[in-house]
């Protein structure tokens, strides 16, 4: 393995500490495998290939400064050491611009939301709930000053069963689960008005537009539908207690069996589901 060695071993040696047993190993192991005391021999052979090697790289270090003059000379040398420059070059343009943009951003954000509120405001108090909607979804606003304007939104919901009810009233009728779920939602959605509004410190104009939604569904409850202050009441109460129910005929009875009298009283005609209004 190494011809020139002086230190050059023999092919087997006897075991130092179990001669009795004739015990033999390969003398190329760096210890013994019976009794693992060291091969001196292995040692001193890797310790002074180690101590030539540290020499040799002691004598190469004079040349290392001419081998990088030659390697940053070669075509292919010049060429990586453009394209490093213009990785850092290229790194600190990237964080300079970026924090001047940030910079730009923090000095034109409280303009930003004022211009975004303003619009907001005029949307709520035009009753605009959709375009609320719309208009949050474009400019990406959400939290913050801007979380009233969704609660605004979301209590608008209830609306299209004001408008649903008048509607098959004026045809001279509503089918029970139609009135049912209308008085599930109506109800509801004031029992959340109310709560939102004891939780919650809004802008005047989201206060506002909540109290004009809690208006349309009163009147919807008591002077289209009859319902009197201790039927509405029952109602609102009912709606705390089944706001996270799922929605089904049971639960819609519920709301009916509070209402029945105000039907009567009414006079309002209920169909059944399937039949016709006409």
């Amino acid at each position: 393995m190494f011809p020139n060695s002086p230190l050059r071993l023999p092919r087997r040696r006897d075991c130092a500490h179990r001669p009795e047993l004739a015990a033999e190993f390969d003398a190329g192991l760096r210890r013994c495998p019976y009794c693992g005391a060291a091969n001196e021999a292995v040692v001193s052979r890797e310790y002074d290939e180690a101590l030539r090697e540290i020499e040799r790289k002691r004598q190469a270090l004079p040349h290392l400064p001419k081998q990088l003059v030659r390697f940053w000379g070669r075509k292919w040398g010049r060429i990586l050491l453009i394209f490093v420059a213009a990785v850092l070059v290229g790194g600190m343009l990237w964080a300079g611009v970026g924090g001047l943009l940030r910079w730009v951003s923090d000095q034109t954000a409280p303009n930003r939301q004022e211009k975004h509120l303003q619009a907001l405001e005029s949307l709520a108090a035009a009753e605009d709930y959709e375009d609320i909607w719309d208009y949050m979804r474009k400019y990406d606003l959400s939290g913050g000053a801007y979380e009233g304007y969704m609660d605004l939104y979301f209590a608008s919901f209830p609306l299209s069963y004001v408008q649903d009810c008048r509607y098959y009233l004026e045809r001279g009728g509503i089918w029970c689960s139609t009135l049912g779920r209308t008085y599930r939602q109506t109800a509801e959605g004031i029992w959340r008005i109310d709560r939102q509004l004891e939780e919650h410190v809004y802008a005047p104009s989201v206060e506002e537009g909540m109290q004009r939604i809690r208006a349309q569904l009163y009147e919807l409850l008591t002077e289209d539908l009859g319902l009197n202050e201790t039927e509405l009441a029952e109602m609102i109460a009912l709606s705390g207690d089944m706001a996270w129910e799922d929605e089904d005929e049971a639960l819609l009875k519920r709301f009916l069996d509070v209402g029945q009298e105000a039907v009567k009283r009414e006079g309002i005609r209920l169909v059944k589901d399937g039949e016709s209004l006409e």
